[in-house]
């Protein structure tokens, strides 16, 4: 039998290999550390940038975060709670 005009035997040994090596190149980004990063850490700083540059380009609208609109109101509240503290003594 052949496959894509080779043996089928060697096709498969063609598969195998090239699953063995990229498993072999996975385990290595994942497991090998170089000083103090690995292929992982690269990645998320990259994407962490790209992101960063992303959001400071169209921050046009300067439209408040979630987080900086629940801090907003965390300081309000803590206002009105001294006050209220300074109004009984």
């Amino acid at each position: 039998m052949r496959w894509l005009g080779i043996p089928a035997a060697h096709a498969a040994r063609i598969v195998i290999l090239a699953f063995a090596a990229g498993a072999a190149m996975e385990t290595f980004m994942v497991k090998a550390w170089i000083g103090n990063t690995n292929f992982y850490e690269v990645v998320k700083k990259k994407e962490a940038e790209k992101r960063a540059e992303r959001v400071s380009s169209t921050k046009e609208a300067e439209e408040p975060t979630f987080a900086d609109l629940v801090r907003q109101q965390w300081e309000e509240k803590k206002k009105a709670l001294e006050q209220e503290r300074t109004s009984r003594s």
